[in-house]
């Protein structure tokens, strides 16, 4: 199937879904087959029904040829997907992995809560062309799924301490909070002129000076920024937040990083404007310890064997397959 055909096909099932006296056409449409998986097959309404929501929101940033080759992307990502999902709950099925009726309803209750009312999940169903039935057998091939690949993949994962302990050494630069300060500020901008000109402004630079006079009078410097900053922390404050080293200007980030708690920085200028800081609090660059992140380092190295030990176990369910993409 062509890009331009394989669009047209989409576009049409999906928008013909809801109106009148297209039953024929729908109906010709679900029997087309979008893959075989052994003895299975995955049909263009199923893979329709995913790309509806990809289209919706693709349609908000491409157009034409650059959304066109989007879709196709999504279906052909969308459907190995599919195809793998079938292979998995194929292989549950055979290994008669069992899922309890109370185990469907628990998930649909989950699902069921998301929405205010019955109307509104039943309508999302039909937005979705789900009848509750449908929804019920999706659960079970979903937890069916997980089923599997906890016993096939994730129970065999084993992380040892050299596992935790290698990744820790290879990644110290992850584990370094850099040096930073959370800090407030007054920004007094330059006339559009100056800054054009990348000049001096000397009637900002006196409102910044008058700013400056107030604060080291004992005034309160979030009260002093509301009245006369110019920048957007303005209505917090000034506050910026936290700031690591190497996050502003140069000539900013050095005086910032030279003063101390509760410290007012001298006027500084940018091309932009003339700038005054004061210093909240400061951290010191830490290297944070081994036994401080080796939970983290754990999950995501488990995740990651998982990850491998998966993709390994799917290709050889691949090989012993019979796929056919249409």
């Amino acid at each position: 199937m062509t890009l331009r055909v394989f669009l047209f096909s989409f576009l049409i099932s999906a928008c013909l879904a809801g109106m009148p006296g297209t039953r024929p056409l729908r109906a010709e449409m679900l029997d087309k087959v979008a893959a075989i998986v052994n003895d299975e097959v995955i049909t263009q309404s199923e893979l329709d029904q995913l790309l509806l929501t990809v289209y919706q929101q693709y349609r908000q940033a491409f157009a034409g040829e650059e959304l066109v080759r989007k879709m196709n992307e999504a279906r052909m990502t969308l459907l190995q997907q599919m195809i793998e999902d079938k292979l998995v709950y194929q292989e549950s099925q055979r290994l008669k992995v069992t899922v309890s009726e109370e185990e469907i309803k628990e998930r649909l209750e989950e699902f069921k809560g998301r929405f205010p009312n019955e109307d509104e999940f039943e309508k999302i169903l039909a937005r979705q062309g789900l009848t509750l039935t449908k929804l019920r057998e999706r659960y079970r091939e979903q937890i069916a799924i997980r089923k599997l690949q906890q016993y096939q993949v994730q129970s065999k994962v084993l992380v040892t301490h050299k596992d935790i302990e290698e990744y820790y050494q290879s990644h110290l630069a992850d584990f370094t909070q850099p040096e930073a300060v959370e800090a407030k500020t007054i920004t007094v901008r330059k006339s559009e002129e100056a800054v054009k000109a990348e000049s001096e402004d000397p009637t900002a630079k006196k409102k910044a000076e008058d700013v400056l006079r107030r604060l080291y009078a004992g005034e309160d410097f979030e009260t002093v920024a509301r009245e006369a900053s110019e920048d957007t922390m303005a209505a917090e404050g000034g506050n910026l937040g936290t700031i690591k080293r190497g996050d502003l200007v140069e000539n900013l980030d050095e005086a910032l990083f030279t003063l101390k708690p509760g410290e007012i920085s001298p006027i500084l200028e940018t091309p932009m404007g003339y700038h005054i800081f004061r210093v909240e609090k400061k951290t010191e660059k830490k290297v944070l310890s081994l036994e401080e992140v080796r939970n983290k380092i754990r999950d995501y190295v488990y995740r990651e064997k998982s990850r491998a030990l998966f993709a390994e176990w799917l290709d050889t369910l691949k090989k012993n397959a019979y796929i056919a993409i249409r």
